[in-house]
């Protein structure tokens, strides 16, 4: 059997760039995990639940569901709690994400998502932050805010 490293750096031979090393050591996982789908269902006048599905490579998915008040704060709240989440459940077990606060801004004629984040990983505290323009749905905005807190932090580690 060849070792990991020098099968990394034959590889590296063959491909000639940086891409090629990086996949040898992520075992060919893209670095970021994606939003592959999110919904939030309306359960009544005044709650809702979002869902959030995380995908890393294709086939490999990761669930997230919070519920919350029907309001653009519950909203936002519960894109963001099911987001954290899915990427604990990616982490398998070891990364722990508390939604500190979030909020929409609006400024420059747009509406921006901020969140902020205590990450928990390897004895490690750290807080987090991320943002995302809003598009569409709320809590969708949200849920990529999340992840552009994380994947920076965690997009090599998860």
């Amino acid at each position: 059997m060849v070792a990991p490293t020098v099968f990394c750096i034959l590889a590296l031979e063959h491909r000639k760039d940086l891409t090629g090393l990086i996949n040898c050591f992520m075992n060919d996982r893209p670095r970021r995990i994606r939003l592959d789908n999110f919904a939030i269902d309306r359960e009544s006048e005044s709650r809702c639940t979002s869902k959030v599905k995380l995908e890393w490579t294709p086939g490999d998915a990761y669930f997230g569901t919070a519920a919350g008040e029907d309001s653009l704060r519950g909203h936002l709240r519960s894109g963001a709690e099911a987001a954290a989440q899915a990427l604990e459940m990616a982490s398998g077990g070891t990364v722990d994400l508390d939604i500190l606060a979030i909020k929409a801004i609006e400024g420059f004629d747009t509406v921006l998502v901020i969140v902020a984040l205590k990450s928990n990983a390897a004895k490690i505290s750290e807080r987090l932050s991320g943002s995302c323009l809003m598009k569409g749905e709320p809590p969708k905005s949200a849920a990529m805010a999340v992840l552009d807190a994380t994947n920076r932090m965690y997009g090599h580690a998860l």
